[in-house]
């Protein structure tokens, strides 16, 4: 980046494709949900390819589902969502280095300097409480709302009540994400947005973010100094 950042108090986060890739954990825990509802031989179960999956990641899990199992009714895609979170939530505890390299030690600095920061994510509470802990990330996240929440049902609606219960100031205020739901949430409410492209989106769809970056280096550098 050759624009020199403006200094946020306060950031929002995304998490998948942002914080943290389930890349090499999806396919297996997805074969892992099908697997569970196989043995109660219901029909027309596949299991779809990491490709597949990607596509949808960061979107609500409703999404997810309707779109890798549309020939399946309602109640099987609930199931088949149910299986996944815990085979997903089971697998983050098992695995190691899921989080972006240099990602770790950027919010422990941004931290340390009294940076305000916040997740804004379209994943389960499970699903990020299990990253959260495995982690050890809670101490920068103590308190997060999720689309599961009565008050916070979309991405957009998680923003603006982090801005209006912790008085946030939308110019100092700045959501970073990979995909468009991210960017959309933050033009919605009126603050900036830093797209990243190391995660699952790809430029063409953040194209229009305040500051675009490649790498969490470049990043970390524009945000430190």
């Amino acid at each position: 980046m050759t624009r020199e950042m403006k200094a946020y108090r306060n950031f929002i986060f995304d998490m998948d494709g942002t914080l943290f890739t389930s890349e090499p954990i999806l396919g297996l825990a997805y074969a892992d949900a099908v697997d569970t509802l196989e043995k109660e031989n219901i029909p027309g179960l596949r299991k779809p390819a990491v490709e597949e999956i990607l596509k949808y990641v960061g979107y609500p899990a409703s999404v997810i589902f309707a779109n890798l199992f549309p020939h399946v009714n309602e109640e099987t895609r609930s199931r088949l969502n149910a299986a996944a979170l815990e085979a997903l939530v089971n697998r983050i505890g098992q695995a190691r280095d899921l989080m972006y390299p240099g990602i770790k030690e950027f919010l422990e600095e941004i931290h340390r300097q009294g940076i305000r920061m916040y997740l804004a994510s379209n994943g389960r509470r499970k699903y990020l409480a299990a990253i959260l802990d495995a982690y050890k990330l809670t101490d920068f996240f103590p308190e997060f709302f999720t689309i599961e929440d009565p008050q916070t049902p979309s991405k957009s609606a998680i923003l603006e009540y982090y801005v209006r219960n912790n008085n946030l100031v939308k110019g100092e205020t700045v959501m970073v994400g990979d995909r468009k739901s991210d960017l959309d949430a933050a033009r919605d409410n009126g603050i900036d947005f830093i797209g990243v492209i190391w995660g699952h989106g790809n430029k063409q769809e953040i194209a229009s973010a305040d500051y675009l970056f490649y790498a969490v280096e470049d990043f970390a550098r524009a945000v430190l100094g």
